[in-house]
């Protein structure tokens, strides 16, 4: 599977290249036309364009595939860190978007790149159930476990018959998708506060720290792409904006096979309780205030409309710049407050508990 992913990444290069160098990545030849004309209004071409897509792509790959060689090469021995060193490389594969342009090639290569995006979902989900030790826990998701394999083999090898993932719709995906998540993160807390000794939390904690790193980094962007969208009365969905937002939420989901190749090595794990606190706070904290700056631009442009007919106001978005500078150290210091409880608390119950 190591293999099957390098080659999936490898050979679709090529292809992915050629599909944002042609915007044939675009389904709808609208959308390429806009595309176009917003490159050459920038001053930019559609090989750089393409370029660009794919380097942030490789980028993504070869921080999931080195990580995966260098656990493969520390602990050869230890069946979960080979079954993460694949799952890192099956992620870069199929995050790169290599394996999604195999199809271009050969459809039997297409074919190959549609079992490497289930065989990553699977990978994921599963990991949910056996990280950090490699045993099922709670017991009963040996079988949850079970019925998910059962349902992606079908997915995986058969991509084109009418019950492929891509012919389901996508309330269905999403609630399907959903539903695997939510149990396999019932059963991480569970292992976590019931099963997991010392370093297993402590790596645990380090997977999470990727996490939430990489939605609060996107998060963080999202945000800061509405207030300049709106500052500068530019229509939504620019290359501009995508190209940037590209590069920030690239540069954030780093952190996510980082964090796992930390969890695994088990190096300076002791340092991370402070990082997850810091980013517990501010990961908070940019979601609380990425949803006021929303709320309060859209109420006082609503304001403005109503009494000017102007649709979108200057000073409306500057006086959502005001609310959310009066009310950043407010908001910080109570999310710092109850997340310092928080984690006094679980520190407390974590001494009583080794006291007994």
């Amino acid at each position: 599977m190591f293999l099957l992913a390098a080659a999936s990444f490898v050979l679709g290069l090529l292809p992915s290249f050629e599909e944002f160098r042609t915007l044939s990545v675009y389904e709808d030849a609208g959308v390429r036309e806009i595309t176009r004309a917003n490159l050459a209004q920038m001053g930019l071409s559609v090989e750089f364009y393409a370029a660009y897509w794919l380097t942030l792509g490789a980028i993504f790959a070869v921080v999931c595939f080195a990580p995966a060689a260098l656990i493969f090469w520390r602990k050869p021995e230890e069946p979960m860190a080979l079954f993460v060193a694949v799952m890192l490389a099956l992620l870069g594969a199929f995050y790169s978007g290599s394996a999604q342009a195999l199809d271009a090639l050969n459809p039997v290569l297409g074919w190959a790149g549609s079992v490497v995006e289930e065989l990553t979902t699977l990978f994921i989900f599963l990991s949910f159930f056996l990280f950090p030790d490699g045993r099922f826990v709670p017991h009963w998701t040996r079988y949850v476990a079970a019925v998910l394999v059962v349902l992606t083999i079908p997915l995986a090898l058969f991509p084109d018959s009418p019950f492929g993932s891509d012919n389901w719709s996508g309330s269905f995906f999403m609630l399907y998708i959903s539903g695997w998540f939510f149990v396999g993160v019932f059963a991480q807390i569970y292992r976590y506060r019931r099963v997991s000794s010392p370093i297993e939390r402590q790596q645990t904690k380090w997977v999470v720290f990727g996490l939430t790193v990489a939605v609060a980094g996107y998060l963080g962007i999202f945000m800061l792409g509405v207030f300049f969208s709106a500052l500068e009365a530019l229509e939504p969905g620019t290359i501009a904006d995508l190209l940037v937002f590209a590069l920030g939420s690239h540069l954030f989901f780093l952190f996510m096979p980082l964090s796992i190749t930390m969890a695994i090595l088990r190096y300076h794990l002791w340092h991370i309780d402070f990082i997850i606190n810091r980013t517990l706070v501010y990961s908070s904290l940019s979601a609380v205030l990425t949803a006021l700056f929303s709320l309060t631009d859209t109420l006082l442009q609503s304001m403005f409309f109503f009494t000017t007919g102007v649709e979108q106001s200057r000073i409306a978005t500057f006086g959502s710049v005001i609310v959310i500078a009066v009310a950043f150290q407010p908001l910080r210091n109570r999310i710092q407050g109850g997340v310092d409880r928080l984690v006094r608390q679980r520190i407390d119950g974590a001494e009583v508990r080794e006291a007994h």
